[in-house]
């Protein structure tokens, strides 16, 4: 039986449903996470140190990633980030040693904070869109 938090995903499995600060705290074992479209800032730590944490869903409407919001979710393998971000927080991504592949679109993204993809093992490459201001 889910919890209110939960849904069932493609293969059957629970994915947890992030409503933001003010919703239930992400569990430790959490494998999926489905970003709700009425959060607009992940903040600080949000899933950090998540070691179970395979896919992040997020959506068009979400402005900023916060510091280390996902430091350390060593399983984490993939994200795309939506045109509408403009800020990748400080080590937000640092330690995700099998992030392979972070889309980032040509539009949106401003800033991109010190350390984002520090020890990021996996991640052979990047491509910083134009947008971002120096």
């Amino acid at each position: 039986m889910l919890d209110n938090n939960a849904m069932q995903n493609e293969e059957g499995g629970a994915s947890f449903v992030y409503m933001g600060e003010g919703g239930p705290r992400v569990p430790d074992d959490v494998v999926q996470v489905r970003v709700d479209p009425s959060v607009t800032v992940i903040p600080y730590r949000a899933f950090d140190s998540k070691k179970k944490l395979e896919v992040v869903e997020l959506h068009e409407g979400l402005l900023e990633i916060g510091k280390y919001a996902f430091r350390s979710c060593i399983s984490l393998k993939r994200v795309i980030v939506p045109s509408t971000v403009t800020l990748i927080g400080v080590s937000t991504f640092s330690s995700c040693v099998r992030l392979e592949k972070i889309e980032l679109q040509e539009e949106g993204i401003e800033e991109i904070g010190g350390f984002a993809f520090y020890a990021c093992k996996s991640l052979k490459r990047i491509h910083i869109p134009t947008t971002i201001k120096a």
